[in-house]
């Protein structure tokens, strides 16, 4: 070999071979060898209600060794629902999600995509969306003249703090041969004008939701009294119009409640002063009676109040 030759050689080696070594330490595992095969566990919650938050988890290690695999990514896909978030030093990838779907079995699809060093690893399990609870309150009037106009009203809401979509469902209200429904607005509220075109009386009212593919029927009932068009109860026989007795004594056929109801038609609609007196008495006496209704202190206090009235109405007039 001539010098120039062993020269262009020398140099050459001297120049690319360090360039070489620099180059291979410097080309990342995935191009040196292959990747390392990976193994992801799903840990979390399988179920939960419309609207309310669960908790997705998954395990991610090296498949062979089952070291914990820190500070990778992991998606969770969950119908049309998705999260991520990043595995901890014990491989541990955490993150609630709140469940806007309606209820039916879905795939939850936990992956993890890869990079550079690690091959990418998937797991599929079942969840289940439940209803929401829920519970509807009437907040209109609890009676109303005969043939007039009324608002009825109520409130639909869930059973707890998570609040999900309550707009757009559907309220029944149903009062005697009556019928009519309204519709929700975002805060859960409904209410519709009903003509009170049936016979005095004391009623049931019922309120109800339905349900639908997100929340569960509720629905609740209330005394309701269709007064006289003129004067303010139902008549005698007819058992309407006393509220806050009534309420006291649970049932309009209690013979106490009965002498009021009497006095009432026989002698206080009789007179001018009588008359203005029951009508301010049909116009403020609801609310009272339904806080009375509903609790049994207040009730057993209202007969105890009442009860020598009625003595003394019974002695005075009906003896």
């Amino acid at each position: 070999m001539s010098k120039k030759y062993f020269f262009l050689l020398f140099f050459g080696l001297i120049i690319f071979l360090p360039l070489a070594i620099y180059s291979y330490f410097l080309t990342p595992p995935s191009v040196q060898e292959a990747r390392i095969d990976t193994d992801i566990q799903y840990q979390g919650a399988t179920e939960g209600q419309y609207s309310d938050y669960v908790i997705l988890s998954a395990q991610l290690t090296e498949k062979e060794s089952s070291n914990p695999l820190s500070d990778k990514t992991v998606k969770f896909i969950l119908g049309t629902q998705e999260v991520s978030a990043t595995t901890n030093s014990q491989g541990i990838a955490q993150v609630d999600i709140k469940l806007s779907q309606n209820s039916g079995n879905y795939n939850l699809l936990t992956i993890f995509e890869g990079d550079d060093f690690y091959y990418g690893s998937s797991d599929t399990d079942q969840f289940h969306i439940k209803k929401e609870d829920t519970s509807v309150t009437y907040t209109g009037p609890l009676s109303g003249k005969e043939d007039s106009t009324i608002t009825l009203s109520a409130t639909l809401s869930e059973a707890d703090d998570e609040i999900g979509n309550l707009s757009g469902k559907s309220i029944r209200f149903k009062l005697g041969s009556l019928e009519t429904s309204a519709t929700t607005d975002s805060s859960g509220k409904a209410s519709k004008n009903l003509k009170l075109n049936i016979a005095p009386g004391t009623y049931t009212l019922k309120t109800e939701f339905l349900g639908d593919g997100y929340y569960l029927p509720s629905d609740t009932s209330s005394s309701f009294t269709v007064e006289k068009k003129h004067g303010g109860g139902s008549g005698g026989g007819g058992g309407g119009g006393c509220f806050i007795a009534t309420a006291a004594y649970g049932s309009p056929l209690e013979q106490d409640v009965v002498i009021l109801r009497k006095f009432r038609d026989e002698y206080l609609e009789k007179t001018p002063a009588g008359k203005e007196m029951v009508e301010l008495y049909y116009k403020y006496s609801p609310p009272i009676a339904k806080e009375i209704s509903q609790h049994s202190l207040l009730k057993k206090s209202t007969r105890i109040i009442l009860k020598p009235v009625i003595q003394i109405i019974e002695e005075k007039f009906f003896k």
